[in-house]
């Protein structure tokens, strides 16, 4: 009946993500696709639409908006690729479930979305600027949502 399933949980519990095609086999080491859930159990409790909840059901449904950013090593653009990945993940926390830094041929930076190629360094003739990058990823993922200044014009 009523059983408090947190009691069951050893402390440092890890949530596997076990239905993530590279979560390994169950009780594996999967570090890169593993939720540590300490100190996350009130909030759950709480409000199960919560951070850590809302991404492990997502996971499990299907509904996954994931990411990718292509980039060249040669041409040492890691570093950016990953402030890019930072800025989405940082504004886009609940709606993103997955960023990925991909290596990728000499030259190329793109960046993909759920499959779709919303930025090209080649095709659109530069880095793509972060307000708008955001605008786009918004505008897929949560076309409601208001981004302050980011929806602003610049003059």
């Amino acid at each position: 009946g009523d059983v408090d399933r947190r009691e069951h949980r050893p402390a440092g519990h890890v949530a596997r993500l076990p239905d993530h095609p590279r979560a390994g086999p169950a009780g594996g080491a999967a570090r890169s696709y593993a939720v540590d859930l300490r100190g996350h159990e009130d909030r759950q409790a709480a409000s199960p639409a919560t951070g850590v909840h809302r991404r492990l059901q997502a996971h499990r449904f299907g509904r996954v908006n994931r990411v990718e950013i292509d980039y060249c090593p040669r041409c040492r653009w890691l570093l950016r690729a990953a402030w890019y990945a930072q800025e989405l993940l940082s504004s886009f926390d609940n709606e993103l479930q997955e960023v990925a830094l991909r290596p990728a041929a000499s030259g190329v930076f793109a960046i993909t979305l759920n499959g779709e190629v919303i930025a090209d360094r080649k095709r659109d003739g530069g880095f793509p600027d972060i307000a708008a990058l955001k605008r786009t990823v918004r505008d897929r993922v949560a076309p409601d949502r208001d981004m302050g200044h980011a929806d602003r014009a610049k003059p």
